[in-house]
């Protein structure tokens, strides 16, 4: 049972391949379809069938595909990476801190991974937006926020959502498991030698429809992966490769950009990355062939198996110093009990101030001198279900005035204008004297003269 409550809006988002999708209320994709194993085998025109257009970019295809739910068990695209599944973190989130998608404080985001990055952020926002203020609403608190919990390629999306499309304004924090934010060779080498080649009749249709993904296209490294028969390093960019959509690689450099430059600004970011694991992080290209090396330069930096540790950070980091690090592979990462506790401890935060006086504090303002016993007050506060009232006392005599109730005009705004009885110095006091302790008193100096 948590011993504290979560009282923002809980958004999950799966990496690649991690949404159930589904045509003419038909699943299309499907924990069956995922494993691509001997049951995929009579399902192989379905897999055709989520190939995309050529050079669709951020557009929609408009076939009809709509992703319904989170794969709760294993999903793999051979060579790209398997995962086991979100049902346990979901499960985790519903035990432990008491949201779900009944109550309306936990809303799992699928999305058509095989869309571009762009177009889902547009997506989440959507979607976000209208469950954010329904929570709002049911709980009666208009300061809840959205907390996003992302795995992979959903970091990417929370991310382009929130620094790049202005969804920052609603967010509280976002937690990125295991985020490619430089990309992964691994999509490299899927894309160039296709996938699971060995797999024989299932390569084909996996291959075809890897290749038309503008999604798998924007998991492409930015780094200088590729290294040359004399040792350099070279970015992608400019730079062919077989199997590799020029369109969409020269898109996906652009849009990383786009993130790069993006300020990250009003919510907190927690990271959490793979380490130790055997992760490809260059690639040499060479006689039509290109091999996937575990080293840059000769240093083998690990990371998840899928992400380099050196990727799993944004690139607003100066270093790593900051991730929460786990020796576990990617596909694991938002099932890792350790990390499972570390998120509660992130979800249920709270400003120390909170539990140690309990004090909400207010923002006053006074005028410092008033020609007249008139003396406007205006309060701003995080609550807008406060009670508050301000009293004057002469600070000569210590005589006080009457105590006037401030009025709430909502969004934390309240005012009002308090008469002083006579010319002289008063000390004017901002609180709630009948709910002791909710507020922290606030006092102003005021000296009143007379025309």
């Amino acid at each position: 049972m948590p011993t504290l409550q979560v009282t923002d809006l809980v958004v999950v988002l799966p990496g690649i391949m991690g949404s159930v999708l589904a045509k003419d209320g038909r699943e299309v994709w499907n924990h069956t379809l995922a494993v691509a194993g001997r049951h995929a085998l009579s399902r192989l025109d379905e897999v055709r069938a989520l190939t995309l257009p050529r050079d669709i970019g951020d557009g929609d295809p408009e076939d009809g595909v709509e992703a319904v739910g989170l794969l709760n068990g294993l999903h793999i695209l051979p060579g790209v990476s398997a995962i086991d599944g979100y049902g346990t973190l979901l499960a985790f989130l519903e035990r432990r801190l008491r949201v779900s998608e009944r109550d309306g404080n936990l809303l799992p985001f699928p999305y058509d991974w095989r869309l571009s990055v762009r177009l889902n952020a547009r997506r989440l926002a959507a979607g976000v937006e209208p469950a954010l203020a329904a929570w709002r609403e049911r709980i009666g608190d208009p300061t809840a926020r959205a907390v996003f919990v992302a795995h992979s390629m959903g970091g990417l999306v929370a991310r382009y959502y929130l620094d790049v499309l202005g969804g920052s304004r609603h967010a509280r924090g976002l937690v990125t498991i295991g985020t490619p934010y430089r990309g992964s060779v691994n999509a490299l080498t899927s894309l160039h030698g296709g996938v699971a080649p060995r797999l024989g009749r299932l390569s084909e249709p996996f291959t075809g429809l890897a290749r038309s993904l503008p999604s798998l296209h924007q998991l492409l490294p930015t780094w200088r992966c590729l290294v040359g028969a004399d040792g350099t390093r070279s970015a992608l960019d400019g730079v062919h490769v077989d199997g590799v959509d020029v369109y969409l690689a020269v898109d996906a450099l652009r849009f990383h950009e786009e993130l790069d430059r993006a300020g990250g600004d009003g919510y907190a970011l927690h990271v959490f990355g793979g380490c130790r694991q055997p992760t490809r992080q260059t690639a040499r290209l060479g006689d039509g062939r290109l091999d996937g090396l575990r080293d840059v330069n000769g240093t083998d930096h690990f990371g998840d198996g899928t992400v380099p540790r050196f990727s799993c950070f944004p690139a607003q980091s100066s270093d790593d110093s900051a991730v929460r690090f786990f020796a576990q592979k990617h596909g694991a990462l938002q099932n890792e009990r350790a990390l499972l506790n570390q998120l509660e401890a992130l979800l249920t935060a709270r400003d120390p101030r909170e539990f140690l006086d309990g004090g909400q504090e207010l923002t006053v303002d006074v005028p410092e001198v008033v020609d007249g016993p008139d003396c406007p007050v205006e309060v701003t506060a995080d609550d807008d279900r406060l009670l508050l009232s301000v009293a004057a006392e002469d600070v000569e005599t210590g005589r006080t005035g009457a105590r006037k109730t401030l009025r709430n005009h909502g969004d934390g705004r309240y005012s009002t204008r308090l008469e002083l009885p006579a010319p002289g110095t008063w000390r004017v006091g901002v609180g709630d004297p009948v709910n002791s302790g909710r507020v922290h008193d606030v006092s102003s100096v005021v000296l009143a003269i007379r025309p």
